[in-house]
């Protein structure tokens, strides 16, 4: 539960405030502030997101659980880390502008891959609180464990491959990556008793599913929209169609950052429930904001 109503959020002004800075700089060239475009963007974004779900529920989902952020921005950063680690082999990105020392940019990593998993978890919650797909229902997946051992047994073979072929083949493979995680890790949520898409998909609950693949989109069109101008960025080598481009991204590797949103949803509550193990404790659901609760089947 959330503590008492919190109307007007201050963090919420300053967040926009944040965006307002990195949006001119970015279009007068101010080097010393689209340097850090990617930190300074997405802060602004988390502060403005918590702000307006804070007074669409009558309390901030940050403020009601300070220390829940820590945990999200641990977890983002060694998400994201993994996803480097399988680029040192496909070599889809890379970064241009970094500053010289060592330290600096080890600040720069930390501070920006922290944002992934609170960027797209608050806008889902975001999304939830506007009440977009509340009630959303679909078809009910019937599984049993050999179907699930399946899917895992795919995600495995979708995450691994790419990185045992030659490079030259692996850059092709991308795809593979941005879905494989997810295939891998939420039958094993399901197992444990975190919370799951595959359970949702079984009761025909699919509110939550659409939102997170919404809230990959939104924040991958602002990703890529900040990133395009700023001094310090990422730019990718993706080879299938090149030269369709949404900014730097070509637009066939844009198509990922949906289902990257359900492979963080999976990743993180994975992560939560071996925690939770480890102190003797149950999965928790409300680790993850409201978004994460299905809307019930008919």
């Amino acid at each position: 539960m959330y503590p008492p109503a919190v109307r007007t959020p201050l963090h919420g002004w300053l967040g926009l405030g944040l965006i307002l800075l990195v949006t001119v700089s970015l279009f007068l060239d101010a080097e010393s502030v689209t340097g850090w475009t990617t930190p300074i963007a997405w802060w602004g974004l988390i502060l403005l997101l918590d702000a307006v779900v804070g007074r669409a529920r009558g309390a901030s989902p940050l403020l009601a659980h300070p220390g829940r952020l820590l945990g999200w921005c641990a977890t983002s950063l060694v998400f994201w880390l993994a996803f480097e680690g399988t680029n040192l082999h496909l070599r889809n990105w890379h970064y241009v502008g970094l500053p010289g020392p060592l330290w600096r940019r080890l600040f720069g990593y930390t501070i920006s891959f922290s944002t992934v998993v609170p960027g797209v978890f608050l806008a889902a919650e975001a999304l939830s609180a506007g009440g977009l797909f509340a009630r959303a229902r679909g078809p009910r997946l019937r599984t049993g464990r050999g179907w699930e051992a399946g899917t895992i047994a795919l995600g495995a073979l979708l995450v691994v491959v790419p990185l045992l072929v030659r490079e030259r083949i692996a850059e092709w493979l991308y795809a593979p990556i941005w879905l494989g995680f997810f295939f891998l890790l939420d039958p094993l949520n399901r197992w444990l008793g975190a919370p799951s898409l595959l359970a949702d998909w079984e009761r025909g609950a699919w509110g939550r599913t659409h939102r997170l693949l919404l809230a990959g989109l939104l924040c991958g069109i602002l990703w890529e929209g900040w990133n395009s101008l700023a001094a310090t960025k990422w730019v990718y080598t993706v080879p299938v169609v090149p030269q369709i481009r949404y900014f730097e991204m070509p637009l066939v590797g844009f198509l990922g950052f949906a289902p990257f949103a359900l492979e963080l949803f999976a990743m993180f509550h994975l992560c939560a429930a071996a925690w939770d193990a480890l102190w003797g404790r149950r999965p928790d659901p409300e680790r993850a904001p409201r978004f994460a609760a299905p809307a019930p089947a008919a």
